[in-house]
């Protein structure tokens, strides 16, 4: 796969089982991430005791590369189990009762130093328990909607709790543009969702933005699979979803893969090439490879390596305040 770089955008072009591959992401759409401002100076690192929690919504792509991608760079920076770093891993299984029962045994008064999160259900079940608790930063990841959960008030404000985050979502009309430039007439989107808040917000901003004069005529088709909790859960919705899929297959021009736990996973996404004739737009560069037309993703590996970065200065014992800093790192694209 080859890769050209100009001044706006970072385009790659390769061809996979005869079909041509186009990966594009503006460099103007910035990732947002939550960073810390420090009160303290730097401290030098001190891993002997120090220990996390990392708390999956599920054991699947897209938390496991984030969480690997974070622990390894943990490693890189001295925080190793010979070094007397250790952390304790869960999974929710997207059962987000699952949080209460692991908050109350398992983590709460534990001594942990830090608590890494991944993924909507994880995120809004700790909300729920632990928002301003003191002595538990939380550092999430993989999160669509920070603000629909309450997280921030607004992608340009600091967060005013003990959660931090590296941004997700590439915005929504950057996608778009995306998808015009590879179908120049595009009329109809084709969008099936799993019921779950990421994607519902998702919908909302799609059919707001479609509202403006630049996408005048063009229509989103939405259809909507109830969310199926447990490890396994997404196949069982990608399988329902097919027949969405045929049902819209002769109406539409494009899919877009949906921003949640069935659109981000192998079964979807093969399920979908296999069933229809029409181009699918992904959310990560795995997608071309199970068989999606072409992707806009954020980096998700260099998510986690960000996030391992957060958690190594609260690690290091620095007392922080969160605010927002704008991040864009050319690798993401």
């Amino acid at each position: 796969m080859g890769k050209f770089r100009c001044a706006d955008s970072v385009i790659a072009l390769g061809l996979c089982q005869n079909i041509v591959i186009l990966e594009f992401c503006s460099r103007s759409s910035i990732l947002v991430v939550v960073l810390l401002i420090l009160l303290t100076p730097a401290i030098q690192a001190d891993t002997k005791g120090k220990k996390i929690a990392v708390i999956d919504s599920q054991n699947s792509f897209p938390y496991s590369t984030v969480r690997d991608a974070m622990l390894e760079e943990l490693s890189a920076h001295g925080f190793t189990k010979e070094a007397g770093f250790t952390y304790d891993y869960f999974s929710l299984g997207h059962y987000s009762g699952t949080a209460k029962n692991l908050w109350k045994h398992k983590i709460q008064n534990k001594g942990y130093d830090a608590i890494f999160l991944t993924g909507t259900v994880a995120v809004t079940a700790f909300r729920e328990i632990a928002w301003m608790s003191p002595g538990y930063p939380f550092i999430y990841a993989i999160v669509t909607d920070p603000v629909g959960l309450g997280l921030i008030a607004h992608h340009d404000r600091a967060p005013t709790g003990n959660f931090s985050s590296v941004a997700y979502q590439v915005p929504i009309d950057k996608r778009l543009d995306f998808v015009r430039q590879l179908i120049p007439g595009v009329k109809n989107i084709g969008f099936v969702y799993a019921d779950m808040l990421q994607s519902q917000s998702y919908r909302k901003w799609l059919e707001k933005l479609l509202q403006k004069k630049e996408w005048e005529g063009v229509i989103l088709h939405a259809r909507k699979v109830s969310f199926i909790p447990s490890e396994g859960g997404h196949r069982r919705m990608a399988q329902e979803a097919k027949h969405y899929i045929q049902e819209l297959d002769p109406i539409v021009d494009v899919f877009l893969s949906s921003s949640d736990q069935m659109g981000v996973q192998k079964p979807y996404v093969e399920m979908v090439a296999k069933t229809t004739t029409k181009p699918l737009i992904g959310l990560s560069l795995a997608d071309v490879e199970w068989g999606a037309t072409a992707t806009m993703y954020a980096d998700i590996e260099g998510i986690g390596q960000q996030a391992a970065h957060m958690l190594e200065r609260i690690l290091n014992g620095e007392q922080l305040k969160p605010s927002f800093l704008n991040f864009q790192r050319s690798s993401a694209l």
